[in-house]
């Protein structure tokens, strides 16, 4: 199951309207929308907010590239006209006024949560710290990095934000939760981009012009309700999934310990000894008497890879800059993975004899059936990890320098 996409098919239709059925008993969108017009203009009168300068009254505003339709009881409007919304203060070593608090960043806010442990302060004058406050059920979205992630501040306490951090509140108790998830699939959808030549950011004029639904209020409150519900479910769906692929990482590696300690099947007394075999596989090879290469088992032998193995060679130290669209095939430390060569962006390499150039017709699929292969690839930097492979091919390929060849 790809939680993922269901995670995005949920917001989707939520957004769209189709999650919950419309009440008609509710009050219209277009009623909200005068409401949050009127308390605007209170707030303006009273000299509580100003006027904002971003752009034109939504008056005159008929919304015509709308990325998708919505019920008639909704209406089309813009972040600007629904939220008071500001950025923080930019950090500045030359400013020596105000008081020393606490302020975050876009390294503390992540989607749906905050990460506190480091937390850093900065000076703050009396009318920054008004501007710049986060109080509790304030929306916070990221300017920069990874532009338009959001979450809620829910702390029984404020703090300030630096410049890189817009700030949003809404009017007329519309769900700040709601337009969390709008965030988070507008960003699904690529619907949230960045300008800028050398580092994107999400402009307070962009995100004041982002045309966004308004629901009705109750039905915004369902809407939430119903996304959070089917979350949930997902969540212990994945936990379920984590714990299981856990568990079977677990039983894999018992039933790999028991085989290679020789408990996983009984031996067999008229088996030939290993010991035998080594010398068929290995004439040349000499009995050491050093316990560590002692086997507790009756017919078995411990030994170094150097006792049974023709060669050990490392790749070539391919330069990235040189591959071709048809050449060799080069296998990567990335390619070798968990007893399989990943096909996953092939890389290719001109023919040349310098190179050495192997054709297999079997990888091993771990070290229990070492005698019956040709090769045995290990990556050089995980020499405790031995990663076999099961992968048939018949035609040649190149090792880079992170692997080793074994060959029998």
């Amino acid at each position: 199951m790809d939680t993922k996409k269901l995670r995005q098919k949920i917001l989707d239709l939520a957004i769209r309207g189709k999650l919950v059925p419309q009440d008609p008993n509710d009050e219209p969108a277009s009623v909200l929308l005068e409401r949050i017009k009127a308390e605007k203009e209170q707030l303006i009168k009273d000299g509580k907010i100003k006027r904002s300068k971003k752009s034109a009254s939504s008056d005159t505003s008929p919304y015509e590239n709308v990325p998708f339709e919505i019920p008639e009881s909704w209406v089309w409007t813009t972040i600007g006209d629904i939220f008071i919304h500001n950025t923080g203060k930019a950090l500045n070593a030359a400013n020596n006024d105000g008081v020393l608090m606490d302020y975050i960043t876009t390294s503390n806010l992540y989607w749906d949560k905050f990460d506190l442990t480091v937390v850093k302060q900065m000076l703050f004058t009396d009318t920054e710290i008004e501007k710049c406050t986060v109080k509790y059920g304030d929306l916070l979205v990221c300017e920069g990095g990874d532009i338009g992630r959001a979450a809620i501040w829910t702390y029984d306490y404020d703090v300030r934000i630096q410049n890189h951090i817009h700030r949003l509140r809404g009017f007329c108790n519309i769900s700040h939760r709601f337009y969390y998830y709008i965030f988070l699939l507008y960003k699904m959808l690529n619907l949230i981009g960045g300008k800028g030549v050398a580092i994107q950011g999400l402009s307070s004029n962009d995100l004041h012009k982002l045309v966004i639904p308004l629901p009705p209020i109750k039905e915004q409150c369902r809407i939430v309700s119903i996304i959070e519900s089917w979350f949930s479910v997902i969540d212990r769906v994945e936990q379920e999934k984590k714990d299981l692929c856990n568990a079977i990482k677990q039983i894999k590696s018992k039933i790999l310990d028991l085989a290679i300690h020789g408990k996983l099947v009984s031996q067999d007394p008229n088996d030939e000894p290993a010991i035998e075999l080594l010398r068929r596989i290995n004439p040349s090879f000499k009995s050491c008497d050093n316990a560590h290469y002692k086997s507790a088992l009756q017919g078995w032998c411990s030994i170094s890879l150097n006792d049974c193995m023709v060669e050990i060679l490392n790749g070539f130290a391919f330069q990235s800059g040189k591959y071709v669209e048809n050449g060799i095939r080069v296998i990567r430390i990335t390619n070798v993975q968990d007893g399989k060569i990943m096909d996953d962006d092939p890389k290719f390499y001109p023919k040349s004899r310098k190179f050495f150039c192997c054709t297999l017709t079997n990888f091993i699929l771990s070290l229990s059936c070492l005698i019956n292969s040709r090769n045995l690839f290990i990556p050089c930097k995980r020499r405790f990890t031995v990663w076999g492979l099961n992968f048939s091919n018949r035609y040649p390929l190149y090792a880079n320098k992170l692997l080793e060849l074994i060959s029998l």
